[in-house]
């Protein structure tokens, strides 16, 4: 099923991703 494959490779890709940007804003921040 294509919508079953592209909603795990959307949560896998968000889960990722996600905290990359957590970290680049709280680092970010601290400078």
């Amino acid at each position: 099923d294509p919508v079953i494959g592209g909603s795990l490779l959307l949560t896998y890709t968000t889960g990722y991703v996600a905290p990359l940007l957590l970290a680049a804003s709280f680092a970010g921040a601290l400078q």
